[in-house]
């Protein structure tokens, strides 16, 4: 895979095709030159190995540069992302914490305080008091909780009545 310079020409393939030139057009003729003892061929092997490696040097150049350039939009995309990070995350983090102290409110508004209301007024039966009557409006479940326990504060009404006509009764007996 090449890198793409701003024309998208690939350079790494570039650079791959002139670097086997140099050793194919370049390096090898003057090595054979030099064995074949040709100096004006070696000379102008010498010469063309030169202008290969230029040519080199110039992909080699414009691959830094290709390198370079991403390599900066990299950094300022990854700048730009911290950026969004370092805002989006306090703002998620009170969104959580909103929605935390909503469902915290509706848990202590549907459940803990019926259920606190129910367990008063328990307290209250246990102490006597059959007087007060428990509403049973509320979430489903709360409600039928209310309703059993004023169904059991009737009951108890009612057989404390029953009691004391039972015992007016004995008494009248006597």
């Amino acid at each position: 895979n090449g890198v793409s310079t701003d024309n998208g020409v690939s350079t790494d393939n570039g650079v791959a095709s002139r670097f086997q030139a140099l050793i194919d057009e370049g390096i090898r003729p003057s090595f054979d030159s030099l064995k074949a003892w040709d100096v004006s061929a070696y000379q102008a092997n010498v010469q063309r190995a030169n202008e290969l490696t230029a040519s080199l040097d110039a992909s080699l150049a414009t691959l830094t540069a290709a390198a370079k350039a991403n390599a900066t939009a990299g950094a300022a995309a990854m700048d730009r992302n911290v950026r969004h990070l370092a805002l989006g995350l306090p703002a998620t983090a009170m969104i959580a914490l909103l929605l935390v102290g909503l469902v915290f409110y509706l848990f202590q508004r549907q459940l803990l305080r019926p259920l606190e209301q129910v367990r008063r007024h328990c307290a209250d039966i246990a102490r006597g008091d059959l007087s007060q009557h428990l509403s049973a409006h509320g979430v489903r479940e709360m409600a039928q909780l209310k309703t059993g326990v004023d169904a059991m504060r009737l009951s108890l009404l009612e057989l404390v009545a029953q009691l004391q006509q039972e015992s007016r009764g004995l008494r009248d007996d006597a």
